[in-house]
C-alpha cells in the first residue's frame, strides 16, 4: 500500500533523519590510537598487495616504500595525517583509481553512491540512501589554498553567487576542513569568506548546505546546465555532464536532443569536464547519422518525426579532470572525427577500480584491472584536444575561457 499526504511526508522525514544519523555515525566515528593506525596501515597495504592489478609494481616499488613508510607510522595519531601519508605511498604506484578516501572527503560519498548497489556499500550506510552535506561546488587545493574549480548548476553555491576561481578562506570563521565544515549546518545559513580577486578584500557569502544523494546532485546539475547560447545568429546548445556513472545521465542527454531544449539547436557543446567517468563506449552512437529516422504519420497525414540521434555539428569540451569512461568517449570521438575536442589533455586515468571498505569505515579505491581501448592504453597518456585551451582556475571570477573557445570553435563549424 502506498503512502500519501501527511503519512508520505512523515515517511520521507523519517528516512531523512535515518540517513542523517548514518552520516553522522560515519563521520564522527571514534578516533584511532597510534597502534590502530599501524594496524590499519598494514590492512591497506595487504589489500593493495593482494588485489592491485600490476604485481610487478608491487614487487619493484611498493614493498620497499611500504617498509620505509611503516617505520614512520608509530608517530601518527591524526586521521588527516594518516590519510595523507597513505596516499603518498599509493601515489608511488603511479596509477589512477588508487586512493584512500575518509568520511571527511566528498569523494567518499560520491564513490559510495556510484557503487551503492553493492551489498557491502549498502551495509556501510545501514541500507539507507547515501547522502552528504553539500553546497554543490567542486574544490581544488593548490598548495595551502582552496579554490572553487567548478560550480554545479542551480546548486546552493550557484544560487549564492559563488564563482569558479573563488578562493575559500573560511567557513563560519574556521578554515575549510572537508565535509566536517558543513556537518551540523544542513539547512542552516552558513557564511563563507572568499577571495575573488588576488590581493583584494574578502567577500562574505551566505549559503545553505543541503543533504543530498551525490548521484542526484550531479543529475540535477546536468539537467539545470542545459541551455541555448545565442551567438552570431546561431543557436548553440550546451550541456555539462559532471558524472557519467549511470545510464540516467545519457538518457537525459538523449531526451534533451530528441524533444527537449536542445532539439532545435544549430550545434552542440558537449561539456564533460570534471566529476566522474563511468560512461559506456556505446554512448557515442548518439552521433551516428546512419541510424534511420522514425516518423509517425497519423490518418490526417500529419508527420511527427522522432529522432534520438544528433546529426548536427558538435564540439566536445574536456580538461584534465576528464577521466575513465569519459576519456574513452573522448578517444572514440577523436578517432572517428565526430567533431573537434576543445580544452586540455584528459587525465590519463583509465583503469578499472574497485572499492574496499576498511575496518575503520574508510574506503580504499584500488585499480584491480588494466584497460585497453581498441588495443591502446590510455592510462598515463590521456587524449589530446584538437584545440588547446588552458583552464586557469585561481581568481577566474567565473570567466570560463575554455567554454568561450568552444563556442568560437562551434560557430566556425557552423
Amino acid at each position: 500500500m502506498s503512502l500519501s499526504g501527511p503519512l508520505s511526508r512523515l515517511h520521507c522525514g523519517v528516512n531523512t533523519i535515518r540517513a542523517t544519523l548514518i552520516y553522522f555515525a560515519i563521520i564522527f566515528s571514534p578516533a584511532l590510537l597510534a597502534q590502530d593506525y599501524l594496524a590499519l596501515f598494514d590492512e591497506i597495504c595487504d589489500t593493495v598487495e593482494a588485489h592491485f592489478y600490476a604485481p610487478e609494481k608491487i614487487n619493484t616499488v611498493f614493498r620497499q616504500n611500504r617498509a620505509a613508510q611503516r617505520s614512520e607510522m608509530s608517530g601518527i595519531n591524526d586521521a588527516d595525517v594518516f590519510a595523507r601519508t597513505v596516499n603518498e605511498l599509493l601515489s608511488t604506484l603511479k596509477t589512477s583509481h588508487t586512493h584512500l578516501y575518509t568520511p571527511n572527503d566528498p569523494e567518499y560519498y560520491q564513490l559510495a553512491a556510484i557503487f551503492g548497489r553493492l551489498p557491502y556499500i549498502r551495509e556501510l550506510f545501514g541500507d539507507q540512501e547515501i547522502r552528504y552535506p553539500s553546497i554543490g561546488a567542486l574544490l581544488q587545493k593548490q598548495g595551502d589554498r582552496i579554490f572553487v574549480r567548478s560550480v554545479l548548476a542551480e546548486s546552493p553555491a550557484d544560487s549564492a553567487g559563488i564563482l569558479m576561481g573563488d578562493e575559500i578562506l573560511a567557513i563560519d570563521d574556521k578554515p575549510y576542513s572537508g565535509i566536517s565544515s558543513f556537518a551540523g549546518k544542513i539547512g542552516i545559513a552558513t557564511t563563507i569568506k572568499l577571495l575573488r580577486e588576488h590581493n583584494s578584500s574578502p567577500i562574505l557569502i551566505e549559503i545553505i548546505p543541503k543533504l543530498i544523494n551525490p548521484k542526484q546532485e550531479f543529475f540535477e546539475a546536468q539537467v539545470a546546465s542545459i541551455r541555448i547560447l545565442e551567438r552570431e545568429g546561431k543557436r548553440l546548445g550546451y550541456i555539462h555532464i559532471w558524472s557519467y556513472a549511470g545510464r540516467e545521465y545519457q538518457e537525459a542527454l538523449v531526451d534533451a536532443i530528441s524533444f527537449g531544449a536542445l532539439k532545435d539547436a544549430d550545434g552542440l557543446i558537449w561539456d564533460l569536464r570534471d566529476g566522474w567517468g563511468g560512461a559506456m563506449p556505446s554512448y557515442l552512437n548518439i552521433f551516428n547519422s546512419k541510424v534511420p529516422v522514425y516518423t509517425r504519420v497519423d490518418r490526417d497525414g500529419q508527420k511527427a518525426p522522432w529522432d534520438t540521434q544528433w546529426r548536427k555539428p558538435v564540439v566536445m569540451l574536456v580538461n584534465d579532470g576528464v577521466r575513465s569512461g569519459k576519456e574513452i568517449l573522448a578517444y572514440g570521438f577523436k578517432k572517428h572525427k565526430l567533431g573537434p575536442i576543445v580544452g586540455e589533455r584528459t587525465a590519463g586515468a583509465v583503469t578499472a577500480g574497485r572499492l574496499f571498505v576498511l575496518s575503520n569505515k574508510s574506503l580504499l579505491y584500488l585499480a584491480t584491472s588494466a584497460a585497453e581501448i581498441d588495443g591502446e592504453i590510455l592510462e598515463g597518456i590521456g587524449v589530446t584536444p584538437d584545440v588547446y585551451a588552458p583552464m586557469n582556475i585561481p581568481y577566474a571570477a567565473g570567466v570560463d575561457k575554455q567554454l568561450e573557445i568552444a563556442i568560437l570553435t562551434l560557430v566556425d563549424l557552423l
